[in-house]
């Protein structure tokens, strides 16, 4: 699950003896999208949005370090609070 005080989910890949590993958040936020989060759709940049089914905030999941391979680490970011009676995806409309 997400806390209530989290906007912004970032993990890192760090170095272990000269090979390049993922750190606890970047498990993190694998397991909270196969698990947890619901598929919401895409943003209109091309992001893949999520909607936390305990709270309803939408999480944008993006890779922000483009000269990395792959992007770099994962981040998921609140980009949208639910609004009272329609789904949280209804948000960035």
């Amino acid at each position: 699950m997400i806390r209530p005080d989290e906007d912004c989910i970032e993990g890192q890949w760090l170095s272990n003896r000269g090979c390049t590993v993922r750190d606890a958040t970047c498990e993190r936020i694998t397991n909270l999208i196969e698990t947890w989060l619901r598929r919401a759709g895409t943003s209109p940049q091309g992001l893949a949005l999520f909607e936390d089914p305990g709270d309803g905030r939408l999480w944008a999941l993006s890779y922000p370090h483009g000269g990395m391979r792959g992007g770099g680490p994962p981040r998921l970011e609140c980009v949208a609070p639910a609004r009272h009676g329609a789904p949280a995806s209804e948000t960035l409309r």
